[in-house]
């Protein structure tokens, strides 16, 4: 609703019926979200192996794409539907690599973008694509320090444990807050009587990240 893809409320419960009347196989990334494995990445970041598993593939960074269906954007004009562009425009959600972390954000059309802003939040960043006349506005960043202690160390020692484990988390606790992340706690009393192994999970005010080692 902050980015007028949606206008009220009850436009959400419309779409959470629409996945209910779709097959549970059928990929939908607001239902299912994105989920991806780091399966290796070398020391000097050269070399990386991902697994997408919304997609059962392997890929060598991380610039995912997905559309937000059934969330569309009208054609604006009649010059775009004498042209051909009868159907409705794609609104994505996109992660990717950025200076500071993984990017979070949505790609609208350009000239769409250009008459919504000035009634919508300023994104963190904006990044015009245009050969395609699309706009990238970047809504939250994790910073790469969320993932420092699946680092393995080079030798095994209570060193580690005590004290650059310790530096590590505050480090990364540091960045949560730089960009508006908060914990998710859990109970761990609980997980311990179900035997539940929580994930890390930390919330933004539009996304919702849960990681873990496996």
């Amino acid at each position: 609703m902050d980015f007028k893809l949606t206008s009220k409320p009850e436009d959400w419960q419309a779409i959470r019926k629409s996945f209910e009347e779709s097959p549970s196989t059928e990929y939908r990334v607001l239902r299912n979200g994105i989920c991806f494995t780091v399966v290796h990445q070398s020391e000097d970041f050269e070399r990386t192996l991902i697994y997408l598993d919304n997609h059962q593939t392997f890929v060598s960074e991380v610039d995912l794409q997905e559309e937000l269906e059934p969330i569309r954007i009208e054609p604006e004009d009649k010059l775009e539907r004498e042209f051909g562009r009868l159907n409705k425009s794609d609104v994505r959600l996109f992660v990717r690599f950025g200076g500071d972390g993984y990017n979070l954000g949505i790609r609208v059309p350009r000239r769409w973008w250009d008459k919504m802003k000035t009634s919508c939040p300023k994104p963190m960043e904006e990044h015009a694509d245009h050969p395609t006349g699309q706009v990238d506005l970047v809504l939250a960043t994790i910073s790469y320090r969320e993932f420092d202690l699946y680092w393995e160390p080079v030798q095994w020692s209570s060193t580690f444990y005590d004290k650059t484990a310790k530096q590590l988390r505050s480090r990364r606790d540091e960045q949560r807050t730089r960009f508006d992340w908060k914990t998710i706690e859990h109970d761990s009393d609980l997980g311990s009587e179900l035997g539940i192994d929580w994930p890390e999970s930390i919330e933004h005010k539009y996304f919702t990240v849960e990681h873990r080692a496996i």
